[in-house]
């Protein structure tokens, strides 16, 4: 009846610190349209990052995102702002 216990309690932190975890993951402001395949605008949007690091998180007044997404949209991407 204990081992029960301890296990329904550690199912309830673990799924508690799951919950916890995906929250803090912020959410995308934007995407990019384009009539490309997929491993195609990969490659276009690592070269447009500054360092090849594609997940770099930018602030959009920030001179690296300004340079990103003119480099994005001289490739033809549509720049569409999500919030």
């Amino acid at each position: 009846m204990l081992k029960r216990k301890l296990v329904l309690a550690l199912c309830i932190v673990g799924t508690v610190a799951a919950i916890s975890g995906c929250s803090s993951i912020p959410s995308p402001t934007h995407t990019w349209e384009a009539p490309v395949t997929e491993p195609r605008y990969h490659a276009d949007n690592r070269s447009c990052s500054p360092g090849n690091k594609p997940r770099q998180q930018f602030v959009s007044s920030s001179g690296d995102f300004v340079a990103y997404k003119d480099c994005m949209q001289l490739l033809g991407y549509q720049f569409v702002a999500l919030r």
